[in-house]
């Protein structure tokens, strides 16, 4: 798949366990470092787009695919893309790969709501979100 944006990281010793990989619990932590870059690269930073149009992009609901384990120290490269948009919601979709080897670490899918910050109900994603969303739109799988 064609990934709109990528990121990079270093995993961190706290982020391993007693078997020395990254704890599985992290993986979805690694998503969201993903997602915030690609909104802040982007020019709409999340805490400036919950400010602007008075709205939270709640997660409902998420998939990992481990594939091969992460260790300590291995620099991580989370691709992000979005796919199917609707009127309030949209996923997420992420790989996450080891750059000196190129393996797949992890496939990552998560579905998020946009909804109003005072009572938290379904909204319409705002216009110029909704434009970048469809500009990076990828095909979900």
């Amino acid at each position: 798949m064609n990934y709109p944006f990528e990121t990079t990281l270093r995993v961190p010793y706290r982020d391993v366990d007693m078997q020395q990989v990254v704890n599985n619990s992290y993986y979805l932590h690694y998503a969201e470092i993903g997602r915030i870059a690609y909104l802040r690269e982007r020019g709409m930073p999340y805490q400036g787009l919950v400010r602007q149009f008075d709205v939270e992009m709640v997660l409902a609901e998420s998939h990992c695919y481990y594939k091969v384990p992460a260790r300590f120290d291995d620099v991580l490269t989370i691709r992000v893309g979005i796919a199917d948009i609707g009127r309030s919601s949209f996923k997420v979709l992420y790989e996450i790969y080891r750059e000196a080897t190129d393996d797949v670490i992890a496939e990552i899918r998560t579905h998020h709501v946009c909804v109003d910050r005072q009572q938290f109900r379904p909204v319409r994603i705002p216009e110029p979100v909704l434009e970048l969303f469809r500009r990076d739109a990828v095909k979900s799988e």
